[in-house]
């Protein structure tokens, strides 16, 4: 049962993961078309390549 709950949690990370992913994609889109400040684009590049390193940990693993 503890395989079950892990998988169950460790999904729904990955799901947040990758909502947060997204939406920091987005912001720096809109970011960048609206001119916005640099500061703003750093947090969100920060936060999305610690996503990126979290989803990489995750998969990895994954396959053991």
């Amino acid at each position: 049962m503890t395989d079950v709950n892990r998988s169950n949690s460790s999904t729904t990370v990955r799901s947040l993961m990758w909502a947060l992913l997204g939406l920091c994609a987005v912001g720096n889109l809109v970011l960048s078309t609206s001119g916005g400040p640099l500061v703003a684009h750093v947090v969100l590049g920060v936060a999305a390549l610690l996503c990126i390193a979290g989803l990489t940990v995750s998969y990895l693993r994954g396959r053991r």
